[in-house]
């Protein structure tokens, strides 16, 4: 079990990485955003962006934004069967993934490991996820240390696809394991 200590220290991590990884939105642009550890965290960042148009399966995410009620800001909520995750899955969402056309598209995970790459706890949710990888100019998966060395049941995309890693996982670990893509640390 965390201590306290512990756990504000990984909140304020969270927090870091969440503010690097929403700096690379540009205002006026079109992002998703998936389901993940970080995702209700960075709206919360994404929610300063003026102009951004915002895509998302996540619940926490969509309640995050609303609840800004930016006049300027556009949410997109892909319906469909939620998990106990919060993420909305299945054929609806996806169907509705394949109409949008994302700038950026910030990819929640749950596990990443050299072997399977970055991956999520859900199989519909990965498949989800991969329909809207197809619609994104460029990827940022946003991870922190509780992920690394953990692998989820459904890989997404192998550990080397992503544009842009953002995290707090030591350079030498991810080198080693060959990460590919721009590192921000």
């Amino acid at each position: 079990m965390l201590t306290g200590q512990r756990r504000a220290e990984d909140q304020a991590a969270r927090g870091w990485l969440a503010a690097r990884a929403a700096a690379l939105a540009r205002p006026g642009t079109a992002v998703g955003l998936t389901a993940g550890p970080l995702a209700a965290v960075l709206a919360e960042q994404l929610a300063v962006v003026p102009g951004l148009t915002v895509v998302t399966n996540c619940h926490a995410a969509a309640t995050v934004l609303s609840r800004r009620g930016r006049t300027d800001q556009s949410m997109v909520l892909l319906g469909g069967t939620q998990t106990r995750a919060g993420a909305y899955t299945g054929a609806l969402t996806v169907a509705a993934a394949k109409l949008v056309s994302l700038d950026l598209l910030y990819l929640g995970v749950t596990g990443m490991t050299a072997e399977a790459g970055y991956t999520v706890d859900d199989l519909v949710e990965a498949q989800t996820s991969r329909a809207l990888l197809a619609r994104a100019r460029r990827v940022v998966v946003a991870a922190d240390h509780l992920v690394w060395g953990r692998a989820g049941v459904a890989t997404v995309i192998p550990l080397a696809a992503p544009h842009i890693l953002v995290t707090d996982v030591t350079a030498t670990a991810l080198r080693d394991a060959a990460v590919g893509g721009i590192l921000v640390p």
